[in-house]
């Protein structure tokens, strides 16, 4: 009886070690057969982002322009976008204000469900998250936690995701410095909602419109790409 009610745990102990080694091998992309909700402290990531800007039919292209300004190409249709207040960088710093050039995957989508509904002009393959009041985003270089989703509170620096403004009502977390992660390399750096296209502290930016309908057409092999 006993060795039945051992052998019993072991299969169920397997199984859900092998549940767990495979969600966490799909949290790569923004892609995802369902809606989620974060269950950890953090988001995990393994396959590293490229710095190489070749692209592929189906990128978001986001060119600099000069200041903070840039166009974003995506399906041939050109939008205004607005990146870092101290423009782009290949060798980006935590607080520099430039945004990293390269090309990265989006990771996944956080929206604000009080303010624009169920977004179901997502497509089916994308990792969705109801943004919560608890909800941040740590960007102290010296914690264990950089770079990652947080619950607050949270001493450590770290950028609350529920906000008052309209900026993070819906976003797309980059995958930029996560695989692996590299201390004082950058943090929280998202595609989100602007309305003044003023400059960003390193991210990418564009009215809510217009971000809803590239996030929208989204491919499964959507990269989003920043040149110069």
């Amino acid at each position: 009886m006993a060795l039945s009610v051992l052998l019993a745990f072991s299969l169920v102990y397997l199984s859900v070690a092998a549940s767990i080694y495979n969600n966490n091998n799909n949290n790569n992309s923004i892609r995802s057969s369902t809606t989620t909700k974060i269950t950890n402290n953090t988001t995990t990531t393994s396959t590293a982002p490229s710095t190489n800007t070749s692209t592929s039919a189906n990128d978001i292209i986001v060119t600099y322009t000069g200041g903070y300004s840039c166009s974003l190409l995506y399906k041939n249709k050109t939008y205004r976008c607005a990146l870092g207040k101290n423009g782009v960088n290949i060798d980006k710093k935590e607080g520099d204000g430039t945004t990293p050039l390269g090309r990265f995957p989006l990771r996944q989508v956080f929206y604000r469900e009080d303010r624009i509904g169920n977004p179901t002009f997502l497509p089916a393959f994308t990792n969705r998250t109801i943004t919560l009041s608890n909800y941040g985003w740590c960007d102290d270089s010296s914690s264990i936690y950089y770079n990652q989703f947080v619950y607050l509170p949270f001493s450590p620096s770290h950028e609350d995701l529920y906000l008052s403004s309209d900026v993070y009502d819906i976003f797309a977390v980059v995958g930029y410095n996560d695989a692996p992660i590299v201390p004082y390399k950058g943090s929280a750096i998202f595609f989100h909602v602007t309305s003044s296209y003023g400059g960003t502290a390193g991210c990418i930016a564009m009215g809510i419109d217009d971000l809803v309908e590239v996030l929208g057409g989204l491919e499964e092999n959507s990269y989003i790409v920043i040149q110069q």
